[in-house]
C-alpha cells in the first residue's frame, strides 16, 4: 500500500521539537498562523494546541498563543460560559434533575461548564466533542477543577460514540445545548436523533423543550435593513442583495401582537423535520408592522426557563433575537390578522413570509 506523502509543514514541526521547550510555544503559534492562512484547518488548529500546551508549562500563554489559538476556535464559548442567567439556569435545572448515579450524555462540551454543573450535582458525565481544541481545553479546566473522576471527555462526534466502548451503559440524561439564535444552526435535531441509540428508553434531556417564538414588530431601524430612498437618491434595487434577517439590539423593535410559538420540539423524540416550513396566524395590536421579531426559547426542565425575549432577556443576554424584514412595511389596525410561514431546511431558517389572503 502506497504511502501518502508527508505534508510540506512537517519539516517545521520536526525543526521546532529540536529546540528547547521554552522556545516552541511562539514557533507552534506562527506555524498555524500559516497554515490557517492556506487553508489547512487542521493541522492549523493541531500546532494552535500544541503552542498553548507548550506557553501554559510556563506560565500565561503571550500574545501570539493567544491570537493563533482564537484563530481556530470559535469565540462564543467564553461569552456563554459566563452569562450568568444561563449558568444560573441550568445549575437550577440540574440541582433539580441529576438523581446521584445518574450516567449523562453531554453532546458539544465546549468550556465544560455544564459538564461540571452535571457532575457537581451528582452524576457521571461522558461528554463529547467534535473540536478538539476545546475538548483539550475543557478537559484542563476539568482538571483544574477537580473533577476528574467524575467526567469524560471525548474528542469525537456523537456519531461515533458506542456501548459499552465510550459509554458503560445506555444514558439516564442527554445534555445538550447546541441550539442557536435561529434554532436550527448546528443541526441539533439531526444530533439528538443520532445521540437516541445511547440513551435508555425513558432518558431525560435537557432542555426537555426547545422553540422558535415570534411575533409582529416595528423595527425602528427598517429602512437601514430594506433600503429606499437616501438623500434624494433611489437605492431600493439594493433590497435585492440585501440580508433580511438581523439580530435585535435593546430598545429597537416595538411588538406588535402577542407572542406565538412557530417551530417546537420535545426532546428526544417528537423533533421537526430536517426540511419543513410552519405557519401561523398572528392577531395585531395595531400600527406600523415592517417584520417579524423571533427568538430562541429553552425550557431545561419544569420552571427552568431560557428565554431570549426582544423585551425580556437582560442587555448582554448570550442569545440575541432576530428580526426578519417586511419588504413592504404595513400600517394596521388593532385585531388586523397576519399570517406568516416560516421555512428551513438542514442547519438554516431560510425566511419568514406573509401568506397573502
Amino acid at each position: 500500500m502506497a504511502q501518502s506523502a508527508t505534508p510540506w509543514w512537517q519539516v517545521f514541526i520536526d525543526t521546532i521539537e529540536r529546540m528547547p521547550r521554552g522556545q516552541q510555544a511562539e514557533r507552534f503559534a506562527a506555524l498555524s498562523i500559516e497554515l490557517k492562512s492556506r487553508n489547512e484547518k487542521a493541522a492549523a488548529a493541531a500546532q494552535a494546541l500544541r503552542a498553548w500546551q507548550a506557553a501554559r508549562e510556563f506560565g500565561p500563554p503571550s500574545e501570539a498563543v493567544v491570537e493563533a489559538l482564537t484563530a481556530v476556535t470559535p469565540r462564543y464559548h467564553a461569552q456563554i460560559s459566563t452569562d450568568p442567567l444561563r449558568i444560573a439556569t441550568w445549575n437550577a435545572a440540574l440541582a433539580a434533575v441529576v438523581k446521584p448515579g445518574m450516567l449523562a450524555l453531554e453532546v458539544g462540551t465546549g468550556s465544560g461548564v455544564i459538564a461540571m454543573l452535571a457532575a457537581r450535582s451528582g452524576a457521571t458525565v461522558v461528554s463529547c466533542e467534535m473540536d478538539r481544541v476545546m475538548a483539550t481545553i475543557a478537559e484542563t479546566i476539568v482538571r483544574h477543577n477537580g473533577l476528574t473522576e467524575s467526567i469524560r471527555i471525548i474528542g469525537k462526534p456523537v456519531g461515533d460514540l458506542h456501548v459499552p466502548h465510550d459509554l458503560s451503559r445506555p444514558a439516564d440524561l442527554l445534555i445538550l445545548d447546541v441550539f442557536s439564535d435561529s434554532l436550527f444552526n448546528f443541526m441539533p435535531f439531526q444530533t439528538v436523533r443520532t445521540a437516541r441509540t445511547l440513551l435508555r428508553r425513558d432518558a431525560i434531556c435537557m432542555p426537555a423543550r426547545v422553540s422558535l417564538e415570534a411575533a409582529l414588530a416595528d423595527h425602528r431601524h427598517w429602512p437601514r435593513i430594506i433600503p429606499g430612498s437616501v438623500a434624494g437618491l433611489d437605492l431600493s434595487l439594493l433590497g435585492d442583495v440585501a440580508s433580511l434577517w438581523a439580530r435585535i439590539a435593546p430598545g429597537e423593535v416595538t411588538l406588535r401582537s402577542a407572542q406565538n410559538t412557530m417551530v417546537d420540539a420535545t426532546l428526544p423524540d417528537a423533533l421537526p423535520p430536517d426540511e419543513g416550513a410552519a405557519q401561523q396566524t398572528l392577531v395585531g395590536d395595531g400600527g406600523v408592522v415592517n417584520g417579524l421579531a423571533v427568538w430562541l426559547r429553552l425550557e431545561l426542565a419544569p420552571g427552568q426557563v431560557l428565554e431570549a425575549h426582544p423585551q425580556t432577556a437582560p442587555p448582554n443576554f448570550y442569545a440575541k433575537p432576530r428580526f426578519h424584514a417586511f419588504r413592504e412595511a404595513l400600517d394596521t389596525r388593532p385585531g388586523q390578522t397576519i399570517t406568516i410561514r416560516l421555512k428551513w431546511n438542514g442547519n438554516r431558517l431560510h425566511s419568514a413570509e406573509q401568506v397573502m389572503a
